[in-house]
């Protein structure tokens, strides 16, 4: 950590709400407090706050003294002049919008108790066809695990196998601790770091070697608590980045020079359960989801069974002779 220096000459940046009156700073800090008693992570509040200093900002323009001269039509007039480049963008804007103006209706900051109506909750995303690893690519995965010996080289393998044969993202494998892993019992227990949800899962023979090699002969001696550890002083916790960097490095050979991401690894576990008739809710309980609107998009890739769902065209009462005259 960096001393002050009192002969150096600092300068700090204002925080953008400081322009706010009061009546409007408390009510976004207030919405603000009531994301972290929320459980959200402090990048999705930090994205949030932008959505809502931008709502702030048309506020001031259009000199109003409060939340009560609030009004339908300046909503609309917001959402039209707040452009976004993307439909995600847009939708993003307006999921984040009605939630805080109805947290200001929730408390009392708003006469009309309605009004966050006027504000689309949907808007149509366009739908993309998952990403998953293919069978050369998990072959590579295996054959890595097994023959590699450089400390960074272990660390990479550990990370790779947690996310193949676990699903865990990115932030669950950095966040990982030594007191997660019960050896005795063969099973890996958390609290997701996004959904603030427990799941315990089993410790497969592979991952466990995996994890075991690297922490014998590849993680540095230190008091850090955590199983991925930087490989150089002073020795930390990692950053989200470096299993996505793991990834492409254990597929460099079989990569096309494209970057794979790390969550492609728990879309292939999870489409791995399906292909094995586990079944949805299997799905759900191992990934750690609440409900199954997010794993539907795996069904997809379930190629097998998919085609038991398609209709004969003799079903569909269209004759299988071809055209006539």
């Amino acid at each position: 950590m960096q001393k002050f220096d009192p002969l150096k000459k600092y300068s700090f940046r204002k925080a953008r709400d400081w322009k706010y009156p009061l009546w409007c700073s408390l009510a976004v800090n207030a919405y603000l407090d009531w994301l972290r008693r929320s459980f959200h992570s402090e990048g999705t509040i930090r994205s949030y706050k932008y959505v809502v200093y931008n709502f702030c900002d048309f506020r001031l323009l259009k000199k109003l003294s409060s939340f009560e001269d609030l009004n339908r039509n300046l909503i609309n007039e917001f959402l039209r002049i707040d452009l976004h480049s993307t439909v995600n963008g847009t939708s993003g804007r307006n999921s984040v919008l009605r939630q805080f103006i109805t947290f200001l209706e929730d408390n009392n900051y708003l006469t009309d108790q309605a009004i966050h109506g006027v504000i689309p909750a949907k808007l149509a995303h366009p739908r993309k066809i998952i990403t998953i690893l293919s069978d050369e690519q998990i072959s590579c995965i295996n054959e890595y695990r097994k023959t590699c010996n450089s400390p960074i080289e272990l660390r990479d393998a550990a990370m790779v196998m947690i996310g193949l044969k676990l699903g865990f993202r990115s932030s669950n494998v950095i966040n990982l601790k030594l007191s997660d892993i019960d050896w005795m019992n063969k099973k890996i227990s958390i609290t997701q770091y996004k959904t603030k949800v427990s799941i315990s899962l089993p410790l497969s023979v592979d991952v466990g070697n995996a994890v075991f090699r690297y922490m014998k002969y590849g993680r540095p001696e230190c008091d850090d608590p955590h199983v991925f550890v930087r490989h150089k002083a002073p020795y930390g916790i990692l950053s989200g980045k470096i299993c996505s960097n793991a990834l492409n490095r254990v597929l460099s050979t079989v990569s096309d020079g494209s970057s794979v991401k790390f969550h492609t690894l728990r879309k292939t576990f999870a489409t791995s359960i399906l292909k094995n008739n586990a079944g949805v809710e299997r799905v759900i309980d191992a990934l750690g989801n609440r409900d199954s609107t997010t794993v539907n998009v795996y069904l997809t890739y379930d190629e097998l069974h998919m085609r038991k769902c398609a209709l004969s065209l003799k079903e569909m009462s269209i004759p299988m002779g071809g055209a006539t005259k």
